[in-house]
């Protein structure tokens, strides 16, 4: 398949490229970088549209739109919703206990079942334990300590009452 540039009718070809996103950002409300190509079939104007921020739903002209094959539509509930909620931080990776010490992570958690659940040897220091539950992403190093993380709490905790976790919503 062979296209053939025919040039832009646009926007008049004399306005200006500040003038063209001026007038984007104006109506669309969020900033387009415009280029201008010089062909000999006309004027070519080149978009660059940055992806839509996590979490965020742009409007125009007051409607939530998305594309349905080559039609716009108003963005259905479920849509938005999914939308909305990217940016919110899984349950499961928050915390149930912050700035617990090495010593806290081993009372707290049973990692010794574990290992033997994941049919793995124990290792034979702290630090390997630690680092193997890091690397699931069970806890989670801070400036003080380790995050326990919910889903850590949830499949490892010895206890489950928030005296015991400190922090947890569990």
């Amino acid at each position: 398949m062979q296209c053939q540039i025919v040039g832009s009718q646009a926007f008049p070809s004399q306005t200006s490229l500040n003038e063209i996103k001026s007038r984007i950002v104006e109506k669309l409300g969020f900033r387009v970088d415009v280029t201008e190509l010089a062909h000999p079939n006309g004027r070519v104007l080149v978009f660059e549209i940055p992806p839509r921020p996590l979490g965020q739903a742009y409007t125009f002209d007051g409607a939530y739109l998305m594309r349905s094959g080559e039609d716009l539509r108003p963005m259905t509930p479920d849509v938005l919703k999914k939308i909305f909620a990217e940016d919110q931080q899984d349950w499961f990776c928050q915390p149930a206990r912050c700035d617990a010490s090495p010593d806290d992570v081993i009372a707290l958690l049973d990692s010794q079942t574990y290992f033997e659940l994941l049919k793995i040897p124990y290792p034979t220091t702290r630090d390997a334990v630690l680092e193997r539950l890091q690397s699931q992403q069970l806890i989670k190093p801070t400036a003080h300590g380790w995050t326990i993380t919910n889903l850590a709490a949830i499949l490892l905790a010895k206890k489950l009452d928030s005296q015991y976790l400190n922090q947890s919503s569990l």
